[in-house]
């Protein structure tokens, strides 16, 4: 289990055959910042613009690995839903 998915809360529900799912992000940065520098350093390529896009696919995995954990029916094809990210990253999901 992905510890960074731990920080990050979601909440659904139902609305006239749709399903709503909220997703509040609250990883902590340093957390994000030293995990990101460990992959890094054993790749072997560390530099500030690597740093950055690695947190952020760190956070867009923790967010995903969350959504599937606590509301599944997000990733349903035959399911209608509408998804609200509340984060201050700049993050690409779904």
């Amino acid at each position: 289990m992905n510890d960074l998915a731990e920080a990050v809360t979601v909440r659904k529900r139902r609305s006239r055959g749709r399903v709503i799912v909220s997703v509040t992000e609250s990883i902590d940065d340093d957390a994000l910042t030293a995990k990101a520098e460990k992959r890094l350093l054993l790749a072997g390529d560390v530099d500030d613009d690597r740093v950055e896009k690695t947190k952020s696919q760190l956070a867009e995995r923790a967010v995903e690995e969350a959504v599937k954990r606590n509301a599944p029916e997000a990733f349903d094809p035959g399911t209608s839903v509408s998804v609200r990210l509340n984060t201050d990253r700049d993050l690409s999901l779904f």
